[in-house]
């Protein structure tokens, strides 16, 4: 959820779920990212010898090439959630066709609404202005069933750069297991261009994760508007739960 959220495109619990499985596949594709890093910090600590000093971290052993093995296998995980969330999309723009779903009747009002002045003045800022006014025009152009084609193609990309990533970690792995003092020297002194490539895979996810949160904001918006919900740009109070019995139900649709 949050700035990761699935993309309600019409109120019928089946896009829901399937919404929220896309979601959740780039949620668990970027957990295991990191999780390859963190083993990667660890493997590095262990190959300096120095794990006694650090004392922040549980689990650092003194095998470098164990955590670089578990590193390795987190970043095949990592691409494995790439081609999943490939297939979320697939499986939700399916549905949407299968349903006659053609896109969102406002989508071509949304910079009619100063849609992004009023989330930076309301909830959130805009990271990026120039990916926002990108992702606007493509929804207002194609509206949603293409612009979310579009997004799912976007994660094509980081599929060869964590490919040669796993390469580089792979050297490493080999390295350590002859050496691993001259392992981590070979990384800490640019001969192994490990920094390069993660870079470059890190900063490619984060793109993809401020495309996601900017198309979400996008949709969540037209989504509210178009079934009279209210709007993401306002923030109401906490309900508690007797407010939600109370009220809801007869906001929500009994049947979806």
């Amino acid at each position: 959820m949050g700035g990761i959220n699935h993309r309600p495109t019409k109120g019928v619990s089946v896009t829901t779920a399937l919404s929220a499985q896309c979601a959740w596949a780039i949620g668990q594709a970027i957990t295991n990212l990191w999780q390859a890093n963190g083993e990667l910090e660890k493997a590095i600590i262990s190959a300096t010898g120095k794990t006694d000093i650090a004392r922040h971290i549980d689990g650092v052993t003194g095998d470098a090439v164990s955590h670089l093995e578990r590193a390795i296998a987190y970043l095949y995980a990592t691409l494995d959630g790439v081609h999943t969330t490939i297939h979320a999309y697939d499986d939700l723009l399916t549905l949407t066709d299968e349903l006659g779903y053609k896109g969102n009747p406002f989508a071509p009002q949304i910079r009619e609404w100063n849609l992004r002045e009023l989330l930076e003045q309301h909830l959130f800022l805009i990271r990026s202005r120039e990916m926002w006014d990108d992702i606007a025009s493509r929804i207002e152009q194609h509206n949603l069933v293409e612009y979310f084609k579009w997004e799912r193609d976007q994660f094509y990309r980081v599929i060869k750069p964590l490919q040669d990533l796993i390469q580089v970690m792979n050297t490493c792995k080999e390295v350590a297991a002859v050496d691993p003092d001259l392992f981590v020297k070979s990384v800490e002194f640019n001969q192994i261009p490990l920094r390069q490539y993660f870079f470059r895979v890190f900063n490619l996810w984060s793109s993809l994760v401020l495309m996601v949160e900017v198309s979400t904001s996008i949709s969540t918006e037209l989504f509210y508007r178009v079934e009279g919900n209210g709007s993401l740009t306002e923030v109401p109070p906490i309900p508690t739960r007797d407010d939600i019995l109370r009220e809801a139900p007869a906001r929500v649709p009994a049947v979806w």
